[in-house]
């Protein structure tokens, strides 16, 4: 056994085929991939990999599985999706996927394990039994439910690194009670009140952290950067999705990507226009393209470099946590008042231009004359 010293988790332990997976070029990229792109320029210790979040979700995985008794193939096999869970991402994480059609980093962890991990564990483990989890049947809920490690590692380890109280959540008491009836994760009634503060962390930290303003408009300086390359034919989509996150911003600067070279010296765009979207421009945001159609209006009087618009995504509240009380299975949804509160709480609503200093006023005035058609 191999001791790796974690942050969150203290000391992890993996074993020889863990490590073997551990040491591959496809798990190694990740660390260089951040978690939370873009986050750092407003919480600066936030500079922390999907790597670590890899190896935290192997470790819960790790304690949950030998909590409900599994057998040793079924653990191990569970232990290697859990570290191959996010093996897929393109450079940036999600701001990177979100610029790719057609792509879907859980689609592309399978085609790598598949590809270059499979074989390095098929004499060993039961690889379908792997592909069947990292897809999230059967067993794989243990790591992508509602309340799987996934959630668990992410929520505690970001709110670690952005210093702040909003992620704590009590994981030991989950992993300790939660158990697999009737092919669902569940959790124990008496436990109701420890999956009610995962859920009221997740809240907090999403309002707090992943959509505080200055790190939407650090992530959409990313974004259009990446786009606007692209559109020149400055990078590939294959490099996005194979490429490694500090060697694109580099490249890009290098190349004279004005708006990159501002997010690297964190001369972010200042906020020109904050709004609450009304209902008729609300629909128009929700239309294909809506930020492409912003941009081209605002073309026509300012360089595309100078500007960026920050559309709400309106991260879903449907949470589906299965509350066992003696022998049935009901949503936590429909006991808790608590959640019921937060699922008609909007996380986001506000739309955001941010431009260069320069431009400021008169793209607020014009960004303003666009609105007012709807």
């Amino acid at each position: 056994m191999k001791i790796i010293r974690d942050a969150v988790h203290g000391d992890i332990l993996i074993n020889e085929i863990e490590k073997k997976v551990l040491d591959s070029a496809p798990m190694q990229r990740l660390r260089y991939i951040s978690q939370l792109p873009g986050i750092s320029s407003v919480y600066p210790s936030a500079t922390h990999t999907r790597f670590e979040h890899s190896l935290g979700v192997l470790h819960f995985t790790d304690i949950f599985t030998k909590n409900l008794k599994l057998s040793e193939e079924d653990r191990e096999a569970l232990k290697i999706a859990a570290l191959l869970h996010d093996v897929g991402h393109s450079a940036f994480s999600h701001v990177g996927e979100e610029i790719l059609k057609n792509f879907s980093h859980e689609k592309n962890s399978l085609k790598i394990f598949k590809e270059k991990i499979a074989p390095l564990v098929e004499s060993r483990l039961n690889a379908k039994k792997i592909e069947k989890y990292l897809k999230g049947k059967g067993y794989g809920i243990i790591i992508s439910g509602d309340l799987g490690t996934d959630r668990l590692d992410y929520l505690l380890r970001d709110s670690y690194f952005t210093g702040g109280v909003y992620g704590k959540i009590d994981a030991q008491r989950l992993l300790d009670s939660m158990e697999i009836y009737k092919n669902k994760l569940v959790v124990p009634e008496k436990s109701i009140s420890t999956a009610e503060s995962l859920l009221l962390a997740r809240y907090f930290m999403f309002s707090a952290v992943y959509l505080h303003p200055t790190a939407r408009i650090a992530k959409e300086m990313i974004s259009k950067g990446l786009r606007i390359a692209m559109k020149n034919g400055w990078i590939s989509r294959d490099e996005i999705i194979n490429g490694r996150d500090f060697e694109l911003l580099f490249y890009l600067k290098e190349l004279g990507s004005s708006i990159i070279g501002s997010y690297l010296e964190r001369g972010l765009f200042k906020k020109a226009l904050v709004i609450t979207p009304s209902p008729a421009f609300k629909s128009f945001l929700h239309s294909s393209n809506a930020r492409g159609k912003i941009e081209e209006f605002l073309k026509q009087y300012f360089e595309e470099n100078d500007f960026v618009v920050c559309i709400p995504d309106y991260p879903s509240q449907n949470f589906e946590v299965n509350i066992k009380q003696k022998k049935k299975v009901v949503q936590l949804k429909e006991i808790s008042p608590l959640v019921k509160t937060l699922q008609a709480l909007p996380l986001q609503n506000t739309f955001i231009l941010a431009t260069k200093p320069k431009i400021r006023l008169e793209a607020s005035a014009r960004m303003k004359k666009f609105i007012s058609n709807f």
